[in-house]
């Protein structure tokens, strides 16, 4: 089920989820978490915290571009707690998906516009840091008899591995 409304139960059952060791993090995304008002804003916010708190990471796609975001000076209370929002991640996604850029070969990215950045290293530096994605090819030689089933849940996991990445 979906679109239900995010109150305090709602939270608590991500953070139930996230607390799983299993678990690596917390992916927001869907319309664009950025145009919520600022209540929004500052509850998922708050929401991140509790999750890095846990030492999980946080990583938010956006249309918005680092510069929409940091490079003006505040308009408003919206925007500063849009500001406040992408601080509290730990990777952001930025800048709106382009169909005439798209590539089925990028990852966490849908088209070659946008970048996958590391805020902390670049709310560090004052500038955009770009986590740098160096792929990773398994190559077998020998297959064993495997069912369907195994052979998906093997090819699930390569594909959830097939990139590591590297700060440059």
């Amino acid at each position: 089920e979906y679109g239900g409304r995010f109150d305090s139960q709602a939270e608590e059952a991500i953070i139930a989820m996230v607390s799983e060791p299993t678990i690596s993090g917390l992916s927001i995304l869907g319309g664009d978490p950025l145009c919520q008002d600022e209540c929004g804003l500052i509850t998922l916010s708050m929401l991140c915290n509790r999750v890095r708190y846990r030492g999980k990471t946080v990583w938010l796609w956006t249309g918005y571009t680092w510069e929409d975001i940091f490079s003006l000076p505040c308009r408003d209370a919206r925007h500063q707690f849009q500001k406040f929002l992408v601080a509290d991640c730990n990777v952001v996604v930025d800048g709106t998906f382009q169909q005439e850029l798209a590539d089925r070969k990028l990852v966490w990215k849908g088209s070659s516009n946008q970048r996958v950045i590391d805020i902390q290293a670049s709310l560090l530096a004052g500038s955009v840091i770009n986590i740098k994605i160096v792929e990773v090819v398994f190559e077998t030689t020998e297959i064993l008899a495997v069912s369907a089933l195994a052979l998906a849940t093997v090819s699930l996991c390569l594909t959830s591995v097939s990139a590591i990445l590297k700060r440059h």
